[in-house]
């Protein structure tokens, strides 16, 4: 029996001291039937130039290049191109083990699995820190949904091995961040079987400062709590319909994350106006929700306008907010300068 074509979706940005690692990594896996989609996203630096060197090289290799329009439609462009039976994302500054597709595939054929999930290392320098030593292998599927819609597993759609046709009606949400939490749970919801294993096949880098993920911008810092929302707001209305145990969780972390996003947006002004109306109109029309005496002296400040109090809080707000990326900075600059490989 002929082995299935596996699409490697691999979104790259400013990735050029990564990239070779990333996509040898796939080119080096012990099962080799699989097509790699290089979707380059604007990238300023010679991250365009070395995709394509890979393509001279390997017929396998594709290569895309696009205004930079961020990681949500990357992907979603090399899921329209993707000619496989199965779909497997990447993310330019990571990489994967050697046999990864061949025990993924291995355990796909078990059961006829439409999603596996492999266990996952955060590389931080020198260290390698096994994310899920004391994951056990998982096949019961009403459990893995709930982890998953719960996030008591990580929602990262790389790392995944999933059948193609579950991404038919699913797609990224363009210009948001989080976009991972809003498709993870849509995927899980539409597949009928999946599996997740403990091997540590997936290797989560932080090197790369130029990674949202990292968040060493401040306008990532805050516009990733409006992406915890607009997930957690998604993840509600699917509740509603799949899971109605999960509603007020759900609706609970939404507020949280809606309240946070503009305390934190109050003093830079990053999220949009639209984006802030959307999150008061969510507040107002939920205040029935409880959250902590803090959280609730917040939400009292933004649905009644107290423009005073919160231009303080958001003074006071911003300086935490240019320390805290500043460090995180510093120490993704350490990070990368004492990098390593497993």
């Amino acid at each position: 029996m002929k082995d299935l074509l596996i699409s490697v979706i691999i979104p790259v940005y400013m990735a050029e001291k990564f990239l070779h690692r990333c996509v040898n990594s796939v080119l080096n896996q012990t099962y080799q039937n699989f097509e790699i989609i290089l979707i380059n996203d604007g990238s300023k630096d010679k991250s365009g130039m070395i995709c394509d060197e890979y393509a001279k090289k390997d017929k396998r290799i594709k290569v895309i290049h696009q205004e930079n329009q961020g990681v949500s439609a990357a992907r979603n462009k090399g899921l329209d191109m993707a000619r496989g039976e199965w779909i497997y994302f990447l993310d330019s500054d990571d990489y994967i083990s050697p046999k990864s597709f061949e025990l993924l595939m291995c355990v796909q054929k078990e059961d006829d699995y439409d999603i596996v999930a492999s266990g996952h290392c955060s590389v931080q320098g020198k260290q390698c820190i096994v994310k899920s030593k004391n994951w056990k292998k998982l096949t019961d599927f009403e459990i893995i949904k709930k982890k998953y819609f719960l996030i008591e597993y990580a929602n990262f759609c790389a790392g995944k091995l999933v059948r193609k046709s579950l991404w038919e009606h699913i797609r990224f949400p363009v210009g948001v961040i989080s976009e991972d939490m809003y498709a993870c749970a849509r995927l899980f919801l539409a597949a009928k079987k999946a599996c997740v294993i403990p091997d540590p096949l997936y290797f989560y880098t932080s090197e790369n400062v130029n990674s949202l993920a990292n968040g060493a911008r401040i306008s990532s810092l805050v516009n990733a709590k409006y992406g915890n929302f607009f997930a957690w707001r998604d993840r509600e209305i699917l509740a509603k319909e799949y899971m109605p145990a999960f509603v007020e969780i759900c609706r609970k972390t939404a507020m949280v994350n809606a309240i946070r996003a503009l305390m934190m947006n109050a003093g830079v002004h990053v999220i949009d106006e639209e984006k802030c109306n959307e999150m008061i109109a969510y507040i107002k029309n939920n205040k029935d929700v409880v959250v902590s005496a803090k959280e609730n002296w917040q939400r009292n400040i933004l649905i009644n306008d107290r423009s005073i109090l919160l231009k303080i809080v958001g003074i006071l707000n911003k300086y935490a907010l240019i320390y805290r990326s500043v460090v995180r900075k510093i120490k993704f600059a350490h990070i990368s300068k004492n990098k390593g490989s497993f």
